[in-house]
């Protein structure tokens, strides 16, 4: 009897010991799971991104149609980058995404615009489609002056840069010759450190978006999709234009106002 109980006990233990790892198994495991992640992980971080890009294709998209809407109930006008220009009365703090806000689902019925320190979005529509979700400000469009998208500021947004008064032209959306090929509205961001088209944006992504931004590139942010920008055109589509296009497209002429796409051309 002794001898069959130390004999069960062996083959207990032997069963035990081949249903076990050795530490050098384990270490085997744990390496081929580091090389798959290594593998994997770029391939998402890339899929997560392109996901990036096409949400705030779908974000400018969306505000196209909701501006574009507000043209068509009051005549075909377009809205200038601010209160201050097209004979709208309004002020610096009253821009275009605060006039449009209806159109854009934001149910805010009588914002306070006196500052644009002050939190006037609603936080509900903070990080709606007025927030690129690529950016890294956790704060979302907390005032009408600081989304993440502006509109261009010269011409097409209303203001003259010789006069630093309305342009006189513009006004309409049938008055744009060739809507597709003049950009409105752009990924943006604010610094206090402006890039041009000519130069790399280094901006951080963290920073807070800007209502417009400048014809020749300032406040246009590249950072947030790899030196790319999604940009709005006013017959409603939407490009994505890497850093290299946007820079060739303003040296192709000796002034920013004589590039079709930043400039006055082909507008009565």
């Amino acid at each position: 009897m002794r001898k069959a109980s130390c004999e069960s006990k062996e083959g207990s233990s032997k069963s035990i010991s081949r249903n076990t790892f050795t530490l050098i198994e384990l270490l085997v495991v744990i390496a081929i799971i580091a090389i798959l992640a290594s593998i994997l992980l770029p391939a998402l971080n890339q899929a997560r991104k392109q996901g990036e890009v096409a949400a705030c294709v779908n974000n400018l998209k969306q505000i196209g149609s909701g501006v574009i809407q507000y043209g068509m109930e009051y005549d075909d006008f377009m809205l200038p980058f601010d209160g201050r220009y097209r004979n709208m009365g309004g002020t610096v703090n009253k821009t275009w995404l605060y006039y449009a806000r209806f159109h854009l689902a934001i149910n805010d019925p009588s914002p306070s615009t006196s500052s644009s320190e002050t939190r006037n979005v609603p936080k509900d529509a903070s990080f709606g489609i007025t927030h690129c979700p690529a950016s890294g400000n956790l704060s979302g469009t907390w005032n009408y002056r600081w989304p993440s998208y502006g509109m261009m500021k010269y011409f097409i947004g209303g203001l003259d840069p010789n006069t630093v008064k309305t342009w006189e032209k513009g006004w309409k959306f049938h008055h744009y010759k060739s809507p597709s090929k003049k950009a409105w509205i752009i990924d943006s961001i604010y610094s206090t450190t402006t890039y041009h088209f000519k130069k790399t944006d280094y901006t951080n992504i963290e920073n807070y978006g800007n209502s417009y931004v400048e014809n020749t590139g300032e406040y246009v942010n590249r950072t947030r999709h790899g030196q790319k920008s999604n940009i709005l055109f006013p017959d409603g589509h939407v490009q994505t234009f890497t850093e290299a296009a946007l820079k060739a497209e303003i040296s192709s002429k000796a002034y920013f106002n004589q590039v079709e796409m930043f400039g006055s051309g082909n507008i009565k």
